[in-house]
């Protein structure tokens, strides 16, 4: 598992009022995992699987505000570092149409702990689904 996300918006913030403020976010998002699971054949082409997945989190965002702000409003940059990990036990079932190609779907009940430079922490438990499109390299 590897994953690699970039995520860029902008928040206007103050809304009603001749300043143009507004927040430019940037996000950079890094999951490097590996998962181990057993499998259940249920059909000629379906089969269950059950297991779980590790995973290292790294996370940069950067904020600025910008734009044309109320007088002695300074313009300023926050920029957070996060990393951490997370723990995902994981059922599924697939469909074979062939040898190679699959298709399937899975739940998941994720836990992530993160913790910033600044030695803060945030822990989280989520429910999360899938569809998935496999090939086999057999």
């Amino acid at each position: 598992m590897l994953n690699y996300r970039k995520q860029d918006t902008v928040r206007r913030i103050i809304p009603n009022s001749p300043y143009t403020g507004a927040w430019d976010d940037s996000s950079t998002v890094l999951t490097i995992g590996v998962g181990l699971f057993g499998v259940a054949e249920l059909a000629d082409s379906v089969s269950a699987y059950y297991g779980g997945r590790i995973g290292y989190l790294s996370l940069e965002n950067t904020s600025r505000l910008s734009g044309t702000l109320p007088p002695g409003y300074p313009s300023t940059t926050a920029e957070d570092s996060l990393d951490g990990y997370t723990l995902a036990p994981t059922i599924g079932l697939e469909y074979h149409f062939s040898k190679r190609f699959s298709i399937g779907g899975e739940a998941a009940l994720a836990y992530t702990n993160i913790e910033g430079d600044d030695g803060s922490s945030q822990e989280s438990t989520a429910t999360t689904t899938n569809i998935i499109f496999r090939y086999m390299f057999q």
